[in-house]
């Protein structure tokens, strides 16, 4: 869940969304190769699971829904509850990534920037 977590929060550039979730990503197996891509905006050379996460994020994210192609994939890889989850996980990360921005909510001291803010 942490991938989705944190592509939500790169699509947003939501600065302690991605400082809080890229990291425990890499923690819980996500290699750092695989979020160096979805930090610079590309489709990640991953699993194929970590590459769809990203399709159906992504999906859900530019296009605001899932093709019936990408709907089929999602629930036979990871059943219906399972793709439930992550839509659950990613409209939570909104709402979330909206509010720090909104609020311009700064990462912890001493910790990088990622997403840099014009004044």
């Amino acid at each position: 869940m942490e991938l989705a977590i944190s592509i939500t929060g790169r699509v947003w550039e939501a600065n302690v969304e991605w400082a809080s979730h890229a990291p425990r990503a890499v923690e819980y197996g996500v290699p750092q190769a695989v979020m160096d891509d979805v930090y610079a905006g590309r489709r990640p050379n991953g699993t194929p699971e970590q590459v769809l996460v990203y399709d159906v994020c992504m999906a859900m994210h530019i296009d605001h829904r899932l093709s019936r192609p990408l709907y089929e994939s999602a629930t036979a890889a990871f059943g219906e509850r399972g793709l439930a989850e992550i839509m659950a996980a990613i409209g939570y990360y909104v709402l979330v990534s909206m509010t720090l921005n909104a609020f311009e909510v700064e990462v912890a001291p001493g910790t990088p920037v990622p997403f840099a803010r014009e004044p």
